[in-house]
């Protein structure tokens, strides 16, 4: 089915362009203008396959139609793989990537990269190497976060956590909870 879906996902953007995001993308700004003059974008990832020098996340993905990228991605489906998930989905994009560089542009600051079943570890994928990981940075600098791999932290158990947490996943609860509450649904966020 994740097979599937990848190839409706470039065969939709093909056809129509648009913007894909996977439903554990979270928007924290507004895309920049800037970004929709080019035929297709997108962001690398911090997690590396096997030998593979990087990963191209499909996790978000914004095409005119017809892009010459996702051309190539389509035709890189003669080699197929069902055993191996990564390579048809990410793997192959890279290669495109380094293929045809001028077919895509990577935003480095596309997304803040949330993983491992832990919503207080998001790292900034445009900071690459482990001794800068600490780094200071907020989520006001990246365009959204992905949520890969997430299960079902506390802080979404309970409302309480936001107050008494800190971390990148707390600050972007509370932008959420900000968010509904200017809406005046303030019996979301009720606790009970």
């Amino acid at each position: 089915m994740a097979h599937k879906t990848d190839v409706l996902r470039v065969l939709i953007l093909y056809k129509f362009g648009g913007i894909y995001n996977d439903n554990d993308v979270i928007w924290i700004n507004p895309i920049s203008e800037d970004l929709l003059r080019y035929p297709t974008v997108a962001c690398l990832e911090l997690s590396r396959v096997g030998d593979w020098p990087r990963v191209v996340s499909n996790g978000i993905v914004i095409s005119k139609p017809k892009a010459p990228f996702l051309i190539h991605v389509l035709e890189s489906y003669w080699y197929f793989r069902d055993d191996i998930w990564a390579l048809n989905s990410v793997l192959m994009y890279y290669k495109i990537l380094e293929r045809y560089p001028d077919t895509i542009h990577i935003d480095k600051k596309l997304q803040i990269e949330c993983g491992n079943e832990n919503l207080y570890s998001c790292h900034p994928v445009w900071i690459e190497d482990s001794e800068n990981k600490h780094q200071p940075y907020t989520i006001q600098d990246a365009t959204a976060a992905h949520f890969t791999h997430l299960g079902y932290p506390s802080i979404f158990k309970s409302f309480a956590d936001i107050k008494t947490k800190s971390g990148i996943g707390v600050e972007l609860a509370n932008r959420i909870m900000q968010s509904v509450r200017q809406t005046g649904k303030n019996y979301l966020l009720d606790d009970n």
